[in-house]
């Protein structure tokens, strides 16, 4: 409901690889990383130098933004994931926020308008976080390539893989056409990783190298070898999605019989409207 973790954790295989790595938790994990980011390279239909390891997606989104920013601003949704951008505010950092939709979607139109000589980072994340909501898939891609011109844009996909064609919903195909898009994804949502910080970027091999350069240089080889281990299982994503489904449909119809109003949402979290906090705000 909140931190939007999967509560059914790991798939037999990453477990399985969790264990055989635990024997080896005396060696840094080099080869791991370059295994695991040739693993996320072909199932996304782009070579290895186009992807960046991370801890969890949110290393990458607040080590890029804070250095991509010093001069500037990030631009981003009114209402979206942003513990990056209040990361980059914590080492002096600025963000400017453009209105959502009435409806809470992303105001594509909203975000051009807010769009300054100043702003050096645009970021979206679909499914939005927090409403759930999917971006309309001609609007997105419209935006990214028109924005991408003027700075990186980041499309972070924490999401992606509990929608029902995660494919026809990605914007790697824009990495792939060499827009200056950034896809940002991580394990610790679909996959049940979150504790093992495993995340990762697609991106035009020069901006994945300006990502790398402000990262860190090596990750947990156990968590590495249960990425590669999972990465797009079927199996696994389709009982984990069918699963969450069914606790939406609960959530869903609670909210429904105490008259709160909700978004109907793909993933692993409800966006509902409980009224007045206990402050009265």
């Amino acid at each position: 409901l909140d931190i939007t973790e999967n509560a059914f954790g790991p798939s037999r295989r990453a477990r399985a690889a969790l264990s055989a790595g635990i024997a080896r938790a005396n060696n840094y994990a080099h080869e791991e990383e370059v295994a695991l980011a040739r693993r996320i390279a072909e199932a996304n239909g782009v070579a290895p130098d186009h992807v960046v390891l991370s801890t969890g997606s949110l290393e990458m989104l607040s080590l890029a933004t804070v250095a991509w920013t010093r001069d500037g601003v990030q631009l981003l949704p009114a209402l979206t994931y942003d513990t990056h951008a209040k990361y980059a505010a914590r080492q002096g950092g600025k963000a400017r926020r453009a209105p959502m939709t009435p409806d809470l979607g992303i105001d594509f139109a909203a975000m051009d308008a807010a769009m300054g000589a100043d702003v050096r980072l645009a970021y979206v994340c679909n499914p939005n976080n927090p409403t759930g909501l999917l971006a309309d898939r001609a609007a997105l891609r419209a935006w990214c390539v028109e924005t991408a011109k003027r700075v990186p844009v980041i499309v972070d996909e924490a999401f992606i893989d509990m929608l029902p064609d995660p494919a026809a919903e990605s914007a790697v195909d824009l990495v792939r056409a060499g827009h200056d898009v950034i896809v940002a994804g991580t394990f610790s949502k679909s996959y049940g990783l979150a504790a093992l910080r495993i995340g990762y970027a697609i991106a035009r091999p020069e901006r994945a190298a300006a990502i790398r350069s402000v990262l860190a240089t090596s990750h947990n080889l156990p968590g590495l070898l249960a990425a590669a281990a999972c990465y797009r299982d079927p199996a696994y994503l389709a009982a984990s999605n069918r699963a969450m489904a069914e606790g939406r449909a609960v959530i869903e119809a609670a909210l429904a019989k105490a008259g709160l109003p909700y978004l109907k949402s793909p993933a692993s979290y409800v966006f509902a409207d409980f009224g007045s906090d206990a402050a009265g705000r």
